[in-house]
């Protein structure tokens, strides 16, 4: 099991809190942020660090930003009063202690539903964790010649890592709300690899990707779309009838979307790297050494 080039980059969950008002909510912020609780025990996450501006959202713009509350100062002390009737969610942006991983929170008042996306430690991390939570030898990973099954265990652990790492944030978020987040699902979990050539041409490429089955759908490169116009993308159906994705070009950077969980990723992954591998023995593309030489960087000199 090769993720030794793998990120996991993004994740989305969604709960249910209790029902709040944003006076709840607000004054929930102003004792948590100012105090200095942590999760005790051996969590992964201790608590957050809020990074810039609370915000108080306009109902169905989540753009449109009604009152922008620095959460060192008390609620009263902002405008939240006037515009709490148009208020539709809140948001913070903080940082994981330890950590320092991105997060974004997003509590809507009327759906009581909390949606949490940010980052991901490294796999190793999240390998650590699923082990820990397993009861397993930190060496069992370290094989180079697995099998299906042990294949199947590793995406199980990791799997596991993932959801000690949704907890753990989850734990926090019930001390930051002081109610805990229930029913708490992915909604997305996306990720990248290098595979480590270019790629000399995809002309062929997506009517090799078809005639494999190995995707339920191929889509083109197309220069006239927003985004990687030279991507090829490819998209696997999974059991919910939605599709989990990959974009590459010619750089060889692959980028995985959409997932619901490790064993996603993993599939997708696998199935990229057998079609290219069998793409490459067919002749209908070529893997290219990557330029080791860098460039100097150009000297200026400052005018006189």
């Amino acid at each position: 099991m090769n993720d030794d080039k793998l990120k996991l980059t993004m994740f989305q969950t969604t709960s249910k809190l209790t029902s709040l008002s944003v006076e709840d909510v607000m004054g929930c912020f102003h004792s948590y942020f100012n105090t200095e609780r942590v999760i005790d025990g051996d969590a992964l996450i201790e608590r957050f660090v809020v990074q810039g501006p609370v915000k108080l959202l306009r109902s169905g713009k989540l753009g449109d930003s009604l009152c922008d509350w620095d959460t060192t100062s008390l609620p009263e002390e902002t405008n939240y009063n006037e515009v709490k009737h148009n208020t539709g969610s809140i948001h913070a942006k903080v940082k994981t202690y330890p950590g320092d991983i991105n997060l974004s929170l997003l509590y809507f008042f009327k759906g009581r539903t909390l949606k949490i996306s940010g980052g991901l430690p490294p796999i190793d991390v999240i390998k650590f964790y699923g082990l820990k939570t397993k009861n397993l030898d930190v060496l069992d990973l370290k094989c180079d010649d697995l099998s299906t099954n042990d294949v199947q265990e590793q995406t199980k652990i990791l799997d596991t890592g993932i959801e000690c790492y949704i907890n753990s944030i989850n734990k926090v978020c019930g001390c930051l709300f002081d109610t805990m987040p229930r029913g708490s699902t992915i909604n997305m979990l996306n990720a990248q690899y290098d595979i480590g050539h270019n790629i000399s041409s995809l002309n062929t490429f997506p009517a090799f990707a078809r005639d494999t089955k190995l995707f339920n759908k191929v889509i083109e490169p197309n220069a006239e779309i927003f985004g990687r116009k030279k991507a090829v993308k490819l998209y696997v159906e999974h059991n919910s009838g939605k599709y989990y994705s990959c974009a590459f070009d010619e750089k060889g950077k692959v980028q995985i979307f959409s997932c619901l969980n490790y064993e996603h990723v993993y599939d997708m992954m696998h199935k990229v790297n057998n079609v290219l591998e069998m793409a490459k023995l067919c002749g209908s593309l070529t893997f290219i050494e990557r330029d080791t030489y860098t460039r100097p960087k150009r000297k200026y000199n400052k005018k006189k």
